[in-house]
């Protein structure tokens, strides 16, 4: 479709090793539904994972085991939405404060949405002059506001 390496493979180099990595992937992704109600509702994020969410993205792929590893590190186990049983009109109230205060604020104008009958902070990112630091702005504010509201509480 206009590109010139058509011919150009997206199957992965390795079958044996992509195979080895979904199967991890998935035993991963059952025990983390399971353990679900042994975690904190609220895990907070440190600074250091912080630091390096906030390092620029790689130019270069980095290859999915490397990319599963960040996921593993820096994203699951400070989950952002309505994923624990216990706490979860919480979350939602906290969702909406973000949303109003992220709004107010003129960092961005995010709207809510429902997945599955819980709260979720929309972006609309159709706008052709979005920039990569806008979505790191409205990420990085929308977490930093998300951390004040819990830390008052």
């Amino acid at each position: 479709m206009g590109s010139d390496d058509s011919d150009e493979s997206r199957d992965p180099v390795d079958w044996d090793s992509f195979r080895a990595l979904a199967h991890a992937v998935l035993d991963d992704a059952v025990d983390y539904v399971r353990t679900i109600r042994e975690r904190p509702v609220w895990t907070p994020v440190p600074e250091s994972v912080q630091g390096k969410l906030a390092e620029p993205l790689p130019v270069e792929p980095q290859g999915l085991p490397a990319a599963y590893r960040d996921l593993k590190a820096l994203v699951l186990p400070y989950p952002v939405g309505n994923l624990h049983p216990r706490d979860e009109p919480a979350v939602d109230l906290l969702n909406e404060d973000v949303i109003v205060a992220l709004q107010e604020s003129g960092v961005a104008v995010p709207s809510a949405t429902r997945i599955r009958g819980h709260l979720a902070i929309r972006a609309n990112l159709t706008n052709h002059r979005t920039r990569r630091e806008d979505l790191d702005l409205f990420a990085r504010s929308a977490a930093e506001e998300a951390a004040r509201r819990i830390a008052a509480r």
